[in-house]
């Protein structure tokens, strides 16, 4: 080694703004002169400063040289540990060598609050002034502030969009503050008070910022505005009270208020004058005098009119006209099923089944024989089958005006399930060369009472729930697993066919022409047939 490196301390307190300096000894261990370089790495490169950063060392000597730690008084230098890294390398032979530190900034706390508007207004009209409060974190820890509103006379109380608020360092939030006061004065001179907003740290509960802003409350009326204001509404009425009233029509409807009627409904009109001694009242061209309030019914028949003026010795109103339309009854068409249909058919104890139904013209669709009303809106209903049997199911479709119809009826068949299941049944080979002989019969089965195996014609007992057995075949063999639970309820596999190829036919050899009296003459007179045999030897 040619020389080595030792920091004085590997912890460097310091406050944010300060400079903290730190000592490198230097020990060249080399025959002859070298000169080093220094850096430090990790850190911000305005976090630190070398005054020497290229220096000399003697052989042999040791040599200490200072590096200065000085992070800025800011936001962005984050209380906390952040470790560094300090190399050194020989400008002659490039050998290097480092050391380790770490740099510990201290937390430092600056908070700053504005309020705005710095000035608001409360009156018995408006009843709630809302400002808004900027708080600001300078220094470099995160603070959790709780905020506070108070005002010397206790006239107002404070609501606050966040009563705790987290402010990082060098961030801002924004919070809504509402002022409403503690008692109403409709009547009293205006007052002008000042509040102050606090938020003091939770973490550090001596760390507060305040801010101060003004809010006026005012009374709906002083009391000079209030005389002034009775003795002109006096004068008003009295003016009102004396001048002459025309009759004049406060109101006409109609009973039922609907756009349109239907030939044969009852309508009754209602109406109410004012300063009128009777009115004139015109319903399809026929014209009546009645009283100036009352009411009257008649029955409609075709589209008009009602007419109603105001009468007062040899005065009028102007008329007030109310038109109705009247239209004869739609004719309500029959509910129509156009699709009812029940998959699957058929199911276990506890499945659902799905039906599937479409209506027209049909303000209620009922399955029956559950009596389950079903959205007319809707396609499709699943219904659980909770006992066996065979049950029936049809829909009857309603509608508005009662008329019903009823689909076809659909049987399902609901069984119920085994609680034996059959894991795995296999039968190897599957193919088997002529003449047979034996395959390997596997199975696994669960929850199962009784286990059968059949081959063919022959059936026979599982001892085991799993297990294989050896049974020779000769022919093309259907073997089948059949599982009964404690219920007698059967549960099947499917099958497993076992094939044995068929025996090829015998070779013929040729027959070879002999001198005796097996020789054969030859058929020319064109019969296909063969001739009969013959036996050799005479």
């Amino acid at each position: 080694m040619s020389f080595s490196i030792q920091i004085a301390s590997d912890l460097i307190t310091v406050e944010a703004g300060d400079s903290s300096p730190v000592d490198l000894t230097l020990v060249n261990r080399g025959e002859e002169a070298d000169r080093f370089e220094m850096l430090v790495e990790g850190l911000d490169p305005e976090w630190t400063a070398i005054p020497v950063p290229i220096f000399p060392v003697g052989a042999g000597e040791t040599q200490v040289e200072k590096i200065f730690f000085k992070p800025g008084r800011a936001s962005e230098s984050l209380a906390g540990n952040y470790p560094f890294v300090v190399k050194v390398r020989s400008m002659n032979s490039g050998e290097s060598r480092q050391v380790q530190g770490v740099v510990q900034i201290k937390p430092y706390n600056h908070l700053s609050m504005d309020i705005a508007p710095k000035k608001g207004s409360i009156s018995p009209v408006h009843g709630m002034e809302i400002f808004h409060a900027l708080i600001m974190n300078l220094g470099n820890t995160e603070q959790t502030l709780q905020l506070y509103g108070s005002d010397p006379e206790d006239a107002f109380a404070f609501e606050f969009e966040q009563e705790q608020v987290t402010v990082g360092p060098g961030q801002q939030k924004e919070v809504e503050i509402r002022a409403t006061p503690t008692s109403k004065r409709p009547f009293s001179s205006p007052r002008l008070h000042v509040f102050t907003i606090s938020a003091r740290s939770i973490q550090t509960p001596s760390l507060v910022t305040t801010s101060q802003a003004q809010l006026e409350q005012k009374p709906l009326v002083t009391p000079v505005s209030m005389i002034v204001v009775a003795i002109v509404l006096l004068l008003v009425f009295f003016w009102y009270q004396s001048r002459p009233q025309p009759p004049r029509i406060d109101s006409l409807s109609l009973d039922p208020s609907t756009a349109s009627y239907l030939v044969g409904d009852e309508v009754t009109v209602h109406w109410k004058t004012t300063n009128s001694t009777g009115v004139l009242l015109t319903i399809d061209d026929q014209q009546t005098n009645e009283a100036p309030e009352g009411t009257k019914t008649f029955t409609a028949q075709q589209s008009g009119s009602v007419q109603l003026v105001a009468l007062e010795d040899k005065e009028q109103s102007r008329p007030m006209i109310k038109s109705f339309d009247v239209k004869q009854p739609a004719i309500e068409p029959d509910p129509v099923v156009d699709e009812f249909e029940i998959t699957p058919r058929e199911v276990n104890v506890g499945q659902s089944i799905l039906i599937k139904y479409k209506t027209s013209h049909a303000l209620k669709v009922v399955l029956e024989p559950t009596a389950t009303v079903l959205d007319p809106n809707l396609d499709s209903y699943e219904l659980p089958q909770n006992q066996p049997g065979n049950p029936k199911y049809w829909i009857v479709a309603e509608s508005a005006t009662n008329k019903t119809t009823k689909s076809r009826q659909i049987t399902i068949k609901v069984a119920e399930a085994s609680a034996a299941h059959v894991v795995f049944f296999d039968v190897q080979p599957r193919e088997m060369d002529s003449g047979g002989g034996p395959v390997t019969v596997k199975w696994q089965v669960t929850d199962a009472a009784k286990i059968q195996i059949s081959a063919g014609d022959k059936t026979s007992d599982a001892p085991e729930a799993s297990g294989e057995s050896s049974v020779n075949v000769d022919r093309d063999t259907e073997f089948y697993l059949t599982a009964f639970d404690t219920k007698g309820v059967v549960t099947r596999s499917q099958r497993v066919l076992v094939k044995v190829k068929s025996a090829p036919p015998p070779v013929t050899e040729p027959s070879t022409p002999e001198t005796g009296g097996d020789n054969k003459t030859p058929d020319t007179t064109g019969n296909n047939n063969p001739p009969a045999p013959t036996t050799a030897g005479g």
